[in-house]
Order: structure tokens, then C-alpha cells, then sequence
């Protein structure tokens, strides 16, 4: 549909949409879209008054969840609290540190919240699933490289950029893994893929320096969009008929703003070999049998 918008939303009443990193940013808008359209929402967030006060000011109906993507622990208990069915699962919450950290296991902090995380998440609700996955990766993956012999950046120099564009990478091959695997199984749950383009969100405070964020704030207004665009593909990717794994993002130039549409990813993205060996090393690091 050209030119689609929220506005172009159906009616979502009767159908649950669990997300995750909905207390800002672009998950916020979607969350709040979804919830003007009728639907009931399960909100995943680290900070669950601020998932509770948005979920009142939706008017929405839902519950809210208290998860940490850096614990894995947290994952499990996040999880485990969830009853009832799920017609769409959308792995929206991202994370860019500005220095090498790691996560309550030991995984560095980005790739263990951005691909490990939502990949255990996943994992753990998948049986309650009965329609799509949606997953939000990035433009960045396009200049990304996965380096197998250290992707926790142990051994090298830390660069905040680099690992976030490996990490969004990471996340789209195991989506593509996970769609390949469904297939397989027959199940009648797809996956989708989604960008928002470059829209101007707290991911732009990678500096420890504010007034270095707020410049390039400020310099990437003339080609960003705001939160509200950015929102619209992971919603034409959560609702509209598509092919599965689906790669969905704005139509304007380099694919920085406008209006959804489906676009080709990169082909590191859809590499199957590479897919595997993200699958087989994210369930390595996750613990999971």
C-alpha cells in the first residue's frame, strides 16, 4: 500500500502483541498504535512503572512484564510469568554502549541484549505463539562483520558503532535461522523483518558526552524522521500479508525515512551458513539444550 501509515491499521481488537523496549522511542509509538487500534498489549521492560504509566495513558488493556535483556535470568523469570496465547511477538528493544560492558553472564552488553536476549526470549514463549515474529534489525547491518574467533570483542578494540551493526546482524541472521526452522516444522507462525530508518532516538547517545549527542542529534534531523515514522514499518511488518522474512523499511532515499515498504537486506543477512552458526552460538550462550 503506498504511502501506508498507522492510520492504516486494522482494527486490532480481540488480538494480544507482546513487545519488548516499549518505554521509549520507537517501541513507545508502536505500543501506542497497537493499543489505539484495540489491542491488548504485554509490555516487556526493564522499567516496568514507566511500562505501567504508559500502558494507563494507552488506555490500553495488557500487563506488563519485568525483563532485563542482559539477564538471562531475568529472561527466564519474564518468561515464565507469561500465560495465554500471543498472536504477535515483536523484539523491538536495542541497546549501543558507548564502552565494552557485559551482561549478568559475561556476554559483551550489546550483543548478549540485541541478539542473545530476544533469541531466549523467543525461545521461552515460542509455544504460545500463533501468528508471526517480528524483529527489528538495522540499516547497520548492511557495513557489519561478525567476527567468529571473538564476537565479544574480548581481544580487540572496542568500537561502539561496529559492535551494534554486528550485533542488529547477528539478530537478522537468527531470524532468518528461526524462519528457516519453522518452515520445517510446518508451524503456522512466520517471521518478519523490519528497520525503522534512521529515526532520531536515544540509540543516537553513544558518546559520554552530551553535547556530542546533541549535536548529532541536531545535524541528523535534515534525513532522520521522528519516532512516530519510525514506528510504521515494525507495524506494516506486525500486521500487512507479507512473503516470510519479509525485510520492511522506508521507502525515501537510502531507506532513511518515508513510507513502509518491503527492501532487499544486504546478503551477509540472509547467508544460510551464516545463520547457523549464529543459531548454534547463541544457543551455546544462552544455555539452552
Amino acid at each position: 500500500m503506498a504511502d501506508w501509515t498507522d492510520g492504516d491499521l486494522p482494527d486490532l481488537t480481540g488480538q494480544r502483541y507482546a513487545i519488548t523496549g516499549a518505554t521509549h522511542g520507537i517501541g513507545e509509538e508502536t505500543a501506542r498504535a497497537l493499543a489505539a487500534h484495540g489491542a491488548e498489549l504485554v509490555l516487556f521492560a526493564r522499567n516496568a512503572d514507566r511500562a505501567g504509566e504508559l500502558l494507563a495513558e494507552f488506555g490500553g488493556r495488557g500487563a506488563v512484564v519485568r525483563c532485563d535483556l542482559a539477564d538471562q535470568a531475568s529472561i527466564r523469570t519474564a518468561a515464565e510469568s507469561v500465560t495465554g496465547d500471543l498472536d504477535v511477538l515483536i523484539h523491538n528493544a536495542g541497546a549501543v554502549s558507548s564502552s565494552r560492558q557485559e551482561t549478568v553472564q559475561g556476554l559483551e552488553l550489546t550483543l548478549g541484549t540485541n541478539c542473545h536476549g530476544p533469541a531466549l526470549l523467543n525461545r521461552l514463549l515460542l509455544p504460545q505463539v500463533r501468528r508471526r515474529i517480528v524483529i527489528v534489525g538495522s540499516e547497520a547491518h548492511r557495513n557489519a562483520r561478525l567476527d567468529r574467533d571473538d564476537p565479544h570483542w574480548r581481544n580487540r578494540r572496542y568500537q561502539p558503532f561496529a559492535a551494534y551493526a554486528a550485533s542488529k546482524l547477528a539478530l537478522m541472521l537468527w531470524a532468518r535461522e528461526l524462519s528457516s526452522r519453522l518452515a520445517a516444522e510446518q508451524s503456522p507462525v512466520d517471521v518478519q523483518l523490519a528497520h525503522p530508518g534512521f529515526a532520531v532516538t536515544n540509540l543516537q547517545n553513544v558518546s559520554r558526552f552530551e553535547p556530542l549527542n546533541a549535536l548529532i542529534r541536531f545535524a541528523s534531523r535534515p534525513f532522520s524522521q521522528d519516532q512516530v515514522a519510525g514506528s510504521w514499518p515494525t507495524l506494516y511488518a506486525a500486521t500487512e500479508v507479507l512473503p516470510p522474512t519479509s525485510y520492511v523499511g522506508p521507502d525515501g532515499r537510502r531507506a532513511m525515512r518515508g513510507h513502509p515498504t518491503p527492501q532487499i537486506p544486504d546478503a551477509r543477512a540472509t547467508d544460510p551458513e551464516a545463520a547457523r552458526w549464529v543459531w548454534d552460538l547463541v544457543e551455546r550462550e544462552t544455555f539452552i539444550e
